[in-house]
């Protein structure tokens, strides 16, 4: 066997690769299939499972493809290790067994799917030895090191380019988890889980357990992630400055703001707010510009990560060429840039990255916040920390632009934005609104597209 990236992961430059979301609440709470002890790694002994699994990954695997960006395909192995294995019947011949098949699955939708713009990493995903969302029986790191030699000595053998240990509690397991890839030979991303404190269940920070895997490891991991936990959780306490939070390059997060406690017990699935959970990754990966492999946890399905990729991924090449745009939109484009007196593909560039795609009848709030962010930024201008906005996502700070751009923004956003009635007709209605104000300013005598 030979991997494809096992000696230069393609996910440690800076473009973005997506992943896949919450597995294990897809299947139990959607599909309706019975998970015990949240294994999924059984579905791989029939076709019906089978069946399911390669529908899950084109769910995720579309996106990329449509987005233009990488994917880490992630083996459906998060419970596949000797204690969990013995639970459900399996020896270890078996496991051995039901691990190689993950990971042939995966290679064959590589296959299937990669190209030359949408490189597919395949992972080997690992476990914890226990709850994941508790520090109990914790493991020195040596006997965290020979526990989960045989999973990774197994994927090792395989095509997989990398091993990833997800919903680790406490650093013991992650150290051992490092050396023990490190010394198969294969690159290996550690995934710690936080409490709503932001720490990990054992009580650690989450600065301080990455700082010690790495220094007892030699620095082996080839980077760190956070999952099964809300950005609500950790994110106020990460900072871009120190060494520690730069290792930081994936996300896994929840839907849910619930305590894993509550999380534990909860009957009903807590889906959260696909487009407001997006926001948030955004808002991390303005905060850690390295944070490039961007996946969903406990609730999240193909909507979430759709989401997240029209909001943290760059739009194609062919999208920033304004002839592609709605006429409405393509009105709205040139008039902002001409009353910001900037270049409108400059302007595309912006507000692609703000809210992608732009879309006027989608609802007021994404298009004010977006048109809002590519006018100040395209102007220079500098929004202040903690910039209140209103109902309506609009900057407070529109005050402290240049006057042209303010009777703009005025007239704009004036009267007609309650949250009832047509949202195409108060759109058109406030378009007429910005054209008389270019008409006024800047003397043009062009109509607004209809």
């Amino acid at each position: 066997m030979s991997s494809r990236y096992r000696e230069r992961l393609p996910q440690l430059s800076d473009g973005v690769f997506l992943t896949d979301g919450g597995m294990e609440t897809t299947f139990v709470f959607h599909d309706g299939i019975d998970l015990p002890f949240s294994a999924t790694f059984p579905m791989l002994a029939h076709e019906a499972g089978l069946a399911r699994l390669r529908r899950y990954y084109q769910s995720y695997g579309s996106i990329a493809l449509q987005f233009g960006c990488g994917f880490v395909l992630e083996s459906a192995t998060w419970r596949a290790s000797s204690d969990w294995g013995n639970k459900l019947g399996y020896s270890s011949k078996a496991l051995a067994e039901v691990n190689r098949l993950a990971i042939a699955l995966l290679e064959e939708l590589r296959q299937d799917w990669a190209t030359d713009e949408v490189p597919m990493v395949v992972s080997g995903c690992i476990g914890p030895r226990g709850d994941g969302y508790a520090a109990e029986g914790c493991m020195s790191a040596d006997e965290a090191t020979e526990y989960h030699r045989a999973q990774i000595e197994t994927f090792a053998a395989t095509d997989a380019d990398m091993v990833t240990a997800m919903t680790l509690a406490y650093v013991e397991e992650a150290i051992g988890i490092a050396r023990a890839a490190r010394n198969l030979g294969m690159p290996s991303a550690i995934s710690f889980t936080v409490e709503t404190d932001g720490r990990l269940p054992a009580g650690q920070s989450l600065g301080e357990a990455i700082e010690q895997v790495d220094a007892e490891t030699g620095s082996a991991p080839a980077y760190y992630m956070i999952n099964c936990a809300h950005p609500t959780h950790f994110g106020p306490l990460l900072e871009p400055g120190p060494a520690w939070a730069q290792r930081i390059r994936g996300l896994r997060a929840n839907a849910s703001t619930l305590s894993h406690a509550k999380l534990d017990a909860a009957t009903d699935l807590d889906e959260g707010d696909p487009e407001a959970l997006a926001w948030e990754y955004r808002d991390l990966r303005d905060l850690l510009p390295g944070l490039t492999v961007l996946g969903g946890c406990y609730g999240t399905d193909h909507r979430h990560l759709e989401a997240i990729a029209r909001t943290c991924v760059a739009a194609p090449s062919w999208y920033m060429q304004l002839e592609h745009r709605a006429p409405i939109e393509r009105s709205v484009l040139q008039c902002f840039g001409e009353v910001a007196g900037c270049d409108v593909l400059c302007l595309i560039e912006v507000c692609d990255r703000s809210c992608h795609p732009l879309d006027a009848v989608q609802g007021a709030r994404r298009e004010a916040q977006a048109l809002v962010r590519a006018v100040e930024e395209s102007a220079g201008l500098v929004a202040e920390p903690a910039v209140p906005v209103d109902s309506l996502g609009v900057h407070r700070s529109v005050e402290k632009c240049p006057r042209r751009i303010r009777k703009a923004f005025r007239l704009y956003f004036a009267g007609g934005l309650d949250a009832s009635g047509d949202c195409e007709t108060r759109f058109s209605w406030r378009m007429s609104q910005l054209f008389e104000t270019r008409r006024r300013h800047l003397g043009l005598e062009i109509d607004p597209v209809q």
